[in-house]
């Protein structure tokens, strides 16, 4: 005899129910009892108790489970793994798939997992059955589906019979965002409106990076957060008084007119920058840029790096070329700067010099009298030939 509730239906954890899948969300459990069908249709999460039981499904019954989950209403995150018992194994250790909203319309996203990467594929419609259909011939043993109010988890014995354990979410966390591109937390964030790289032809109307700019916009959001990381420790965002930059060697000027934007406009830290280099062309397109933004407090000087005056909080010298690195160091030096930023670039000269002049150069920087020394390495500040690239 079947276990019966209050009302006479039959008792969907009965094992003895034979669970059959109907296109909906639902399942139609049939027990033939006396020689006389007894169905009773309920919700698909009415069919799993909160503890794990046995179910009767086959591959097509699991299929369609696992589909309506993924395509139903408040689908979070599907993830199947551990050993693979199908007929139709992959080289994927382990599947995930998520909603994403794309600029077209909704998809789900395929994240496949191997020992050393993983490939990402965007689907939507019948594409996203075929998909789990391939995923689930592979017969992952562990499948767990989240939804805002359901969690389903799914083991496969080595039988091959199916263990199906669901449990109400009471507290279910914030619903992610279905955003395919996350916003990084970097200092000039893509997809906002920033005047700086619009002017520089690094952003596109709508905010976008443009492809060939994409190195040169990386590269000034590391630099300014190793700019922002060292600042409390130099004693520099409560000054009373404007921070004075030096950059040496500024080239087109990218970095140089970066750190005054960020500095004044983003952190509200008042500053002037100090642009100096022997290229007058650059200088005067630099120049150019810095009227057209209307930045107040930068200049650009051209000529050596030891005839710059005044005192600077920061020196700045990234990919100086040639023994440029050197005069900025000893400018650091000399005006008692607290902060020196600096990315070594090549020494053609000094290769004509014995090792004893390169070692009095070393003594001389180590002796000096910085109070703060921030040698920062970036890989994205060189090409694939090692060369520094266009500041």
């Amino acid at each position: 005899m079947a276990n019966k509730g209050p009302d006479g239906s039959i008792d969907p954890n009965d094992v003895g129910c034979r669970s059959v899948m109907s296109p909906g969300c639902h399942s139609r459990l049939v027990r033939q009892e006396e020689g006389v069908s007894s169905v009773k249709s309920v919700s698909l999460a009415a069919r799993y108790h909160n503890r794990m039981g046995m179910a009767d499904l086959d591959r097509e019954s699991l299929h369609r489970l696992v589909t309506d989950t993924v395509l139903g209403a408040g689908f979070r995150r599907a993830t199947f793994g551990g050993t693979q018992r199908g007929a139709q194994p992959t080289p994927w250790v382990r599947v995930v798939v998520r909603p994403v909203r794309l600029r077209d319309g909704e998809y789900c996203q395929f994240s496949y997992f191997d020992a050393r990467k993983n490939v990402t594929k965007n689907a939507r419609g019948r594409e996203v059955g075929e998909r789990l259909r391939e995923v689930i011939a592979a017969g992952y043993a562990g499948i767990h589906l989240a939804t805002g109010a359901d969690e389903i988890d799914i083991r496969t014995t080595k039988r091959g019979k199916f263990l199906v354990g669901r449990r109400k979410v009471d507290d279910a966390p914030p619903e992610p965002s279905p955003a395919h591109n996350h916003v990084k937390d970097v200092p000039l964030p893509e997809g906002q409106a920033d005047r700086l790289l619009d002017a520089l032809g690094i952003l596109t109307r709508d905010g976008r990076v443009r492809p060939a700019m994409r190195a040169k916009y990386t590269q000034i959001n590391e630099f300014l957060k190793h700019l922002s990381h060292v600042l409390d420790d130099a004693g520099l965002r409560s000054l009373g008084r404007a921070v004075e930059i030096l950059d040496c060697g500024c080239g087109a000027s990218y970095l140089t007119l970066a750190a005054h934007h960020y500095l004044n406009d983003v952190l509200g830290i008042p500053a002037r920058v100090t642009g100096v280099d022997v290229n007058d062309e650059l200088i005067r397109k630099s120049a150019g840029r810095a009227d057209h933004l209307g930045a107040d407090g930068v200049a650009f000087a051209c000529g050596p790096i030891g005839d710059t005056a005044g005192r600077p909080d920061i020196v700045v010298a990234l990919h100086a070329c040639d023994t440029a690195t050197d005069d900025a160091i000893a400018r650091a030096v000399s005006g008692e700067a607290r902060l020196l930023l600096s990315v070594p670039c090549c020494h053609h000269d000094l290769r004509a010099y014995p090792k004893t002049a390169v070692d009095a150069t070393t003594s001389f920087v180590e002796t000096g009298r910085l109070r703060h020394v921030e040698m920062v390495f970036f890989g994205s500040f060189t090409d694939e030939a090692g060369r520094g690239r266009d500041r």
